[in-house]
């Protein structure tokens, strides 16, 4: 076989999970219906057109959806598109923004002035930053959206070029990929905390003296964040949290390079792109638990599907200690 175009990796074929399936479905008609029941009483409600609007005032109906219909989608394409069903985008404003602005060319306005553009911020009249441009540039309010459709680009490119995986192009996507995800998680904490400092929601409640300042915090530390300021315990979470401190360690290991030394097999390798969909999920728990919004590309990232790795034995020697492990500092 040559080496040289074997696809070391591919997507698993499978429906993805029953449960995360099930969980999100769930959230996503209670979202839509305006209600908080369980599984259950969602598959006796009958096929309902939704009533939406945008930020301009249009109004429109949706088409009929149920339970069922959200579910299969999510089964079928493993995503959500609000678009297929003619409903509106489900988002956090405060979070994800995705108002962003730019300018081609400085404007000189009549007093010979150049024109100013603002960008809004939904964290509340006390916030003491207002970005401002008045000649080329772009601002931005939220990485969260373009964040997460980067990871999901980069998921896919390390799998379709798998037989690539000696090219220092593979590597970056690898480390990046890393960053990235690691960034998304301590970006959604800083917001949420930022967030409860300006302009909390009603039953949140900042004290300084107890959630601490934010700068030079561990992430333990920004975890506890969750409970301390809204009193609901960030549970459940153990499988999510192994898989982001594993991340973690590879994105510090790779950043300071410290031990001066990295390497890998492509089946390790593989075992950390099938940790992705995880840290998406411990996302949506966190939005959850903070009382925000899921967003498409974080039910995306969650319902990825496994990556499996094919070598070109049947019979693959199993050693220990090797690979990434040979590369680390001993314990």
């Amino acid at each position: 076989m040559n080496s040289l175009h074997h696809q070391y990796y591919i997507y698993e074929q499978p429906k993805p999970g029953q449960r995360i399936t099930r969980e999100i479905a769930q959230e996503l008609c209670n979202l839509y219906f305006g209600i908080d029941v369980s599984i259950t009483k969602l598959r006796k409600i009958r096929a309902r057109k939704i009533s939406c609007k945008d930020s301009t005032g249009k109004i429109w109906l949706s088409k009929p959806i149920t339970y069922e219909s959200i579910y299969g989608y999510l089964e079928k394409n493993r995503r959500f598109d609000s678009s297929y069903f003619n409903l509106f985008e489900i988002k956090c404003e405060w979070l994800d923004g995705d108002t962003n602005v730019s300018l081609l060319q400085q404007i000189v306005g009549a007093d010979n002035g150049a024109v100013k553009i603002h960008l809004p911020l939904t964290l509340g009249k006390n916030f003491p930053i207002q970005p401002m441009l008045d000649s080329e540039g772009v601002l931005y309010n939220s990485f969260q959206k373009s964040l997460t459709a980067r990871i999901h680009q980069l998921h896919n490119r390390l799998v379709a070029n798998s037989e690539n995986f000696q090219d220092t192009d593979w590597l970056y996507d690898l480390i990046t990929l890393f960053s990235n995800t690691v960034s998304l998680v301590d970006i959604t904490l800083n917001q949420f905390y930022i967030k409860a400092q300006y302009d909390p929601l009603v039953n949140w409640s900042f004290d300084i003296t107890i959630v601490g300042s934010r700068i030079n915090r561990r992430m333990d530390d920004k975890f506890r964040w969750i409970r301390q300021i809204t009193g609901n315990e960030l549970d459940n979470v153990e499988q999510e949290m192994r898989a982001f401190k594993t991340l973690k360690e590879l994105r510090n290991h790779t950043q300071h390079f410290d031990p001066p030394c990295f390497g890998f097999t492509l089946e390790e390798a593989a075992h950390w792109l099938n940790l992705i969909p995880k840290v998406a999920l411990l996302l949506l728990k966190i939005r959850k638990k903070i009382s925000s919004k899921p967003n498409e590309g974080l039910i995306g990232l969650a319902l990825l599907p496994q990556v499996e790795f094919h070598g070109f034995d049947r019979e693959r020697v199993i050693s220990l200690g090797l690979g990434y492990e040979s590369t680390k500092w001993k314990a």
